[in-house]
């Protein structure tokens, strides 16, 4: 199976970051079918980037009514970046002939060898029988303001969940219709937390009702089910996790201003 390619968001000066996830792609035979991207740090966000690249940012995040410390300001020059780099991922990806793509940060880590690979491989199986899925999160986590509803995610299948609202963009699978789908909103004209612009394409009943409107939810995304060592454990989702190794640092998203024209 050659129809895919792997693109890791890699902030260059994030040399021990790089060097981990490069060993995990190695020790499941990927690191051909991965492309480094350099990320889009924060020094490099200013006005002329933003009008460059038809960029602009989400002017209602600010809602005091949701106790989420990034509902308390506007978009920071971190969430930018970030959203900016797996845009520009997309956007390749878009372009290119290649039917699937996996997309993945430099925290990224799962446990199993091989088991990237053997998922990745599943999940084009799978969407060949049910070419209805746009998306697969191989890891996620539920946000603590989810509700109820949220919470109670409905199987899809045997190894998958529909999924509802949900945070991280550590590790996550697009068919190319469900980039077509994402491109075809312009997301980037209203830049705003990558996690909470994903799941506004996918849930009707965002919390945050300005997001919920932003954009128009067209596609339709399963996650990964827990194992069942991970069973009971209903915030951290699937097999894939963020981890902080010695050495790597703090996100510029953690340590960014809001970002002002």
């Amino acid at each position: 199976m050659n129809n895919f390619r792997i693109y890791c968001v890699n902030l260059e000066k994030e040399v021990v970051r790089r060097k981990r996830v490069e060993k995990l792609l190695k020790n499941d035979n990927l690191e051909e079918k991965t492309i480094f991207f350099k990320a889009i740090c924060k020094d490099d966000i200013d006005e002329s980037f933003m009008k460059k690249n038809g960029f602009g940012t989400f002017p209602d995040l600010f809602n005091p009514e949701i106790d989420r410390p990034w509902y308390k300001r506007g978009v920071n020059i971190g969430e930018i970046g970030c959203a900016a780099s797996h845009y520009f991922c997309w956007l390749d990806f878009y372009n290119s002939n290649f039917d699937y793509a996996v997309f993945m940060e430099d925290d990224n880590f799962w446990e199993d060898k091989g088991r990237l690979k053997s998922e990745i491989e599943e999940f084009i199986n799978f969407h060949k029988k049910d070419p209805s899925v746009d998306m697969l999160y191989f890891g996620r986590t539920r946000p603590d303001h989810a509700s109820e509803k949220h919470c109670n995610e409905q199987n899809y299948s045997e190894k998958y969940l529909l999924a509802d609202y949900s945070y991280n963009t550590h590790c996550y699978m697009l068919t190319k219709r469900g980039v077509e789908k994402i491109m075809s909103q312009k997301p980037m004209r209203k830049a705003m937390p990558l996690d909470e612009m994903l799941s506004s394409m996918f849930m009707d009943d965002h919390p945050h009702k300005k997001i919920n409107e932003a954009f128009e939810s067209c596609l339709k995304v399963v996650a990964i089910k827990n194992d069942k060592k991970d069973e009971d454990d209903h915030k951290h989702l699937g097999f894939c996790f963020q981890t902080m190794d010695d050495g790597m640092s703090l996100t510029d998203i953690s340590e960014s201003e809001v970002y002002e024209t």
